[in-house]
């Protein structure tokens, strides 16, 4: 298995779902912001790739090379299922539609019959994921719970007049964040938060591509 090609597999991937232990990381190239789940009833973590869906600015202004790539992309082309009975195991799934599982060149997932160091590795990431989803929960509840999410909408105005709306977004209230009672966080996680904020700055990034991408192509959109 190679993992060249990973960038052009996810070009249209316009949300990727992030955990806490790299929500920092992350902020440095990307806006993470929070979307709404499961009809209303949670939330997650996200780098925000496209302004759209099936669109992923990052890869289409071709600057994705030089980012910080998230966890569940780098586990890629592997998996973990949810298991199929309640106290069951998860199970490790392999896309073997995708073109960076072929024979020819790369990482052997097996060697005499026992994983490789590759594999390993692979399922460590996935392991991390699986556990961060929980982290996600805990501490979105604790951002709730000091109502420090505000919602956040873009609207773009095409080079033809046309507007795009961007909506369902929420980040952190830094009004709320300066305001809270001492010993409401951790000074680490307040860093966290304020890191978190500032990556909003990186929308702009995204809709200067999208208007370059706009300009360039006429009356695409």
């Amino acid at each position: 298995m190679t993992e060249e090609g990973g960038l052009a597999r996810n070009r249209h991937l316009h949300f990727c779902d992030l955990v806490f232990s790299e929500w920092g990381q992350a902020a440095a190239d990307y806006p993470v912001l929070f979307i709404e789940q499961d009809g209303g009833t949670s939330m997650q973590a996200v780098a925000v790739l496209g302004l759209e869906p099936n669109e992923n600015l990052y890869y289409a202004g071709d600057i994705w090379r030089g980012c910080y790539l998230p966890l569940k992309l780098q586990a890629q082309p592997l998996y973990l299922q949810a298991p199929a009975h309640p106290n069951g195991l998860p199970e490790l799934m392999l896309d073997i539609g995708d073109g960076r599982v072929q024979a020819q060149h790369g990482h052997a997932l097996f060697e005499e019959g026992r994983a490789t160091a590759f594999l390993k590795h692979k399922v460590d990431l996935l392991v991390g994921v699986a556990r961060g989803y929980q982290v996600n929960h805990d501490f979105i509840e604790k951002l709730k719970k000091n109502v420090l999410l505000e919602s956040l909408a873009l609207e773009i105005t095409r080079p033809d007049g046309s507007l795009l709306r961007v909506e369902g977004l929420y980040t952190i209230d830094i009004a709320r964040l300066g305001g809270l009672q001492p010993g409401s966080l951790s000074a680490s996680e307040s860093d966290l938060l304020y890191a978190l904020a500032a990556s909003r700055e990186h929308l702009k990034k995204l809709v200067d591509i999208k208007l370059a991408g706009a300009l360039a192509c006429g009356s695409r959109y």
